[in-house]
């Protein structure tokens, strides 16, 4: 970096941080603390004339820095690991593995509720069509779930654009009460066709669709937290 763009940028901060309220500032000042650590001061001046604008612009609406970038460790943290290039899961991979694990989750339990009470089995709870059916439904709320609110806690997610509590709380009881509507619904699916499956069989159904899953994330390369998919986003030390 040149001398002069180096100067100009070092005042266009030092009026940014002007701007900043004193809980701002002092966010601000701890990262700096914590990026000389590691960091020439040409390239935490390039860091900061990123960060202020965003931080003076969230605090107009009310949000701070802490709410804005996450704690001060893990801001700096994502400055000195740059991202990597991301790939992205096409929706419908997100929701064969929400579906999977779900099956897995459903099928296991089925297994374990029904395992010598085959009467309440054969009452819809072990029926393969009404837990796949389920399963896929499952996958679809959970899909929602992960994109509308779960997504905005990963690390580098903007924080400022998850949902209100009030609205979480909304998105997930109008998700679950769909999901088990089509539950109850799928019950209603003829015996000739929604054949039982014993208890054993739902056991194994259920590690088979958790190592199907397994085997996807090792060839797509995603990670999971519970319902959560996502890509490594950072480079490790």
């Amino acid at each position: 970096m040149e001398q002069e763009e180096f100067k100009q940028i070092k005042e266009q901060n030092d009026a940014y941080m002007n701007e900043l309220s004193k809980r701002g500032r002092d966010y601000m000042l701890k990262l700096r603390k914590i990026l000389s650590d590691t960091m020439d001061i040409e390239s935490q001046e390039m860091a900061f004339n990123e960060l202020l604008p965003q931080v003076i612009e969230a605090q107009k609406k009310g949000i701070t820095a802490v709410h804005l970038l996450g704690t001060v460790q893990e801001c700096a943290y994502r400055i000195t690991h740059p991202k990597k290039e991301v790939k992205q899961l096409k929706g419908w991979q997100i929701w064969l593995d929400n579906s999977l694990l779900t099956f897995a989750l459903l099928a296991g339990l089925a297994g374990i509720m029904t395992f010598g009470n085959q009467a309440a089995g054969q009452a819809g709870m072990s029926r393969l069509l009404t837990l796949i059916i389920s399963a896929m439904a499952g996958g679809l709320t959970f899909y929602y779930f992960n994109k509308l609110i779960f997504a905005y806690d990963l690390p580098g997610a903007d924080k400022s654009k998850k949902p209100k509590l009030w609205k979480q709380i909304l998105i997930m009881v109008v998700g679950v009460l769909g999901w088990w509507i089509v539950m109850q619904l799928s019950a209603f699916i003829p015996t000739s066709i929604n054949i039982f499956v014993p208890a054993i069989y739902d056991l194994i159904l259920a590690g088979l669709a958790y190592f199907t899953r397994y085997i996807m994330k090792q060839s797509w390369g995603y990670k999971t937290q519970f319902f959560t998919v996502y890509y490594e986003e950072y480079e490790k030390k």
